[in-house]
């Protein structure tokens, strides 16, 4: 037999468990409706601190003082931690807005799908330089090639160039596969990396040997 709506422990204890999404048959013991009380005031208490170390956390505020605030987020009124984190998630896996906004929305931060997609558009291209610039040096052994491809549906040759580890370095689409098109994607790997390789690897095109005497 369960407990009658009537019973104001019945009702909170009803409106706990809703919020925690867990579906709970409530008996008619007093005892339980007691135990379950006090559970469900230990979750929210547990929840409660993560949310509030949460927000120290993006406040910047520990035991060693606050953390200086960057320049580009002046004028926001959140912090950077989550404006970086929203970024993050949005770039980083397949979510869409409202995906992003909803897991923030469990961890207790309102914000809206359109202020995602602003900060994406902000702060999206200054994020991935920043991540480029920290990134280890790449290797010094360069992998060069080409292969035809079609857009529509004309001939194309897609430049590429991968170091010993396999990190791809820089790609170039271009009509032509001459020395002139070879001299473009030298320059183009050069202002880049910033220094020549120690080893050139290629395919045997001459255009590559042409466009390296004159470079």
């Amino acid at each position: 037999m369960s407990v009658s709506l009537g019973d104001p422990r019945a009702n909170g204890v009803a409106a706990w468990l809703k919020l925690a999404g867990k579906i709970v048959r409530i008996t008619s013991s007093t005892d339980e409706v007691d135990h379950l009380s006090a559970k469900l005031r230990r979750i929210w208490w547990t929840c409660s601190w993560h949310r509030q170390h949460l927000w120290r956390e993006t406040q910047g505020v520990h035991q060693t003082g606050s953390i200086p605030r960057d320049p580009i987020y002046a004028g926001y009124r959140y912090p950077a931690e989550i404006i970086s984190y929203a970024v993050w998630l949005y770039f980083r896996f397949p979510l869409s807005l409202r995906m992003v906004e909803e897991m923030l929305a469990a961890r207790g931060i309102s914000v809206t799908r359109e202020m995602i997609r602003q900060w994406g558009l902000k702060f999206g291209r200054e994020f991935a330089n920043r991540i480029r610039q920290r990134a280890p040096c790449r290797g010094d052994k360069w992998h060069l090639d080409e292969v035809v491809i079609s857009i529509a549906g004309k001939k194309h040759w897609l430049w590429r160039a991968v170091d010993q580890d396999g990190f791809v370095l820089d790609v170039l689409v271009q009509s032509r596969r001459d020395k002139k098109a070879a001299k473009r994607l030298f320059r183009k790997l050069l202002k880049k990396q910033g220094r020549a390789p120690r080893v050139l690897v290629t395919d045997k095109l001459k255009s590559y040997a042409a466009a390296k005497r004159e470079i």
